[in-house]
């Protein structure tokens, strides 16, 4: 496993990705990959196996660590890492249980994104303005509580409405989640007021949005570049926690611009099947195109949830959605084909563009 330059996440390349892709593998061996957690318990699990991590900075300096007795557990056991005696120089430095990894960064927020999705175990990170020098910890705060640059990841902005009192530009930041680790959101700042969290976004047909229940449970696709289902589990935590808004923003294949905002969003938990609760519309430029939405259940490939008796909406329309029978709108639909939006009950709008973004009142 070889990771280079580590003072930086670039977003076209980005390894932050979903538990179902880091367990079956992603990416080009020619260029940058993950073989795979199932791979690595399998063949982990096969002897005894010595860990060697070669690294090099962005100013060119090289690092290496070797350590003995590898192995990784299985899926039931959260992959969990079985590591032995450190061999050669070690740059996860032991403090107690602690694990502290050490590199350089431009800022703090490239810190503690490095804290998101390098480091699983990091629940808070120190950052020196004058060293660039960012430290990130599996424990909630470094040495004494008068460090200076110690931020923690257990933090109160749980969405982008907190983060636009701080900052007005739109990208990636981190937000509170219940367990160790937070999670990585889109904030669009520059749409409606800004503070919204975008939890879809299909830009092209790169990413497959026909997957399996599992896959939307948790999440799938590429935040940076592609389009990206957030997860219906995190979709419900947040809309749980508090008044949410919906707007949906589409551009069609002939360059026309359509939204839609309605009032009180939120999906059930998984035992609900995430059902959908939808107020009323509150704005738009087009017709109420979910209509149809509220109170349905979610379907996919692998579990129909319709009122369809004689064919099922996720398989014919191959997408994943809110379907009765079956959609005014399908923002999940088949790239290309299915994914369309109803304006009328005859013409659909082919489009080219969504995205689906939340916002507290």
């Amino acid at each position: 496993m070889v990771t280079n330059s580590l003072a930086s996440v670039d977003c076209q390349k980005s390894v932050y990705r979903y538990r179902e892709e880091y367990k079956h593998g992603f990416g080009n061996v020619c260029g940058g990959f993950w073989l795979g957690n199932d791979n690595i318990h399998e063949m982990t699990s096969s002897g005894k196996y010595n860990l060697r991590i070669d690294m090099k900075t962005v100013s060119g300096e090289a690092y290496y660590t070797v350590y003995e007795s590898l192995r990784i557990r299985n899926e039931s056991e959260d992959y969990t890492l079985e590591l032995g005696n450190k061999k050669h120089y070690d740059l996860l430095k032991s403090e107690g249980t602690d694990l502290v990894f050490s590199t350089r960064t431009r800022s703090a927020t490239r810190c503690s994104l490095l804290c998101l999705s390098l480091t699983p175990d990091c629940q808070s990170f120190r950052y020196d303005v004058t060293s660039k020098s960012c430290e990130l910890s599996g424990s909630l705060r470094f040495g004494n509580t008068g460090d200076k640059g110690v931020y923690s990841l257990r933090t109160n902005v749980k969405d982008c409405q907190d983060i636009l009192k701080t900052s007005r530009k739109s990208g990636l930041y981190p937000i509170a989640k219940s367990g160790r680790n937070g999670l990585l959101v889109y904030c669009d700042m520059d749409t409606d007021g800004g503070g919204w969290t975008v939890f879809q976004r299909r830009e092209d047909n790169s990413i497959d949005f026909y997957r399996y229940w599992e896959e939307y449970k948790h999440g799938f696709g590429n935040i940076c570049h592609g389009g990206f289902w957030l997860g219906n589990d995190n979709i419900h935590e947040m809309t749980s926690s508090g008044k949410y808004n919906l707007r949906m923003d589409m551009k069609t294949v002939s360059g026309e611009a359509y939204y839609t905002v309605y009032e009180t969003f939120r999906i059930r938990n998984e035992s609900d099947d995430y059902t959908l609760e939808l107020g009323n519309l509150r704005n738009s430029n087009t017709v109420d195109v979910l209509e149809n939405g509220p109170g349905q259940c979610f379907s996919t490939r692998d579990r129909d949830n319709d009122d369809r008796d004689d064919d099922e909406c996720a398989k014919k329309f191959k997408g994943a959605w809110w379907y009765r029978s079956c959609f005014s709108c399908h923002l999940n639909g088949e790239y290309g084909n299915s994914f369309e939006c109803f304006t009328d009950t005859r013409n659909p709008l082919a489009l080219s563009w969504a995205e689906m973004k939340m916002k507290r009142d």
